[in-house]
């Protein structure tokens, strides 16, 4: 499984950059494999209306194939580990 532990070190900024860079469907499969404090940094780094559109995802999908959602986190952490 991905590591985006990375996450919670990074500033607000560069959250936000890394966000523009993944696809919004990889955030969406990646929110439900990674732990709360991870997902809240995530969600805190979104506008409204898309902080309403994880959660519900999140709450809608919690049964996703755990292959999907392993696919999603490691492209998400590649894509993470081009952050400097």
């Amino acid at each position: 499984m991905a590591n985006l532990d990375r996450i919670l070190t990074l500033t607000d900024s560069n959250i936000q950059f890394w966000l523009r860079t993944v696809e919004e469907q990889d955030i969406l499969n990646g929110m439900l494999g990674v732990s709360a404090e991870i997902r809240q940094r995530v969600i805190n780094n979104l506008a409204p209306r898309a902080k309403v559109g994880v959660r519900d995802y999140v709450e809608a999908h919690s049964d996703l194939d755990q292959r999907i959602i392993d696919a999603s986190l490691g492209r998400l952490e590649s894509a993470l580990n081009m952050i400097r």
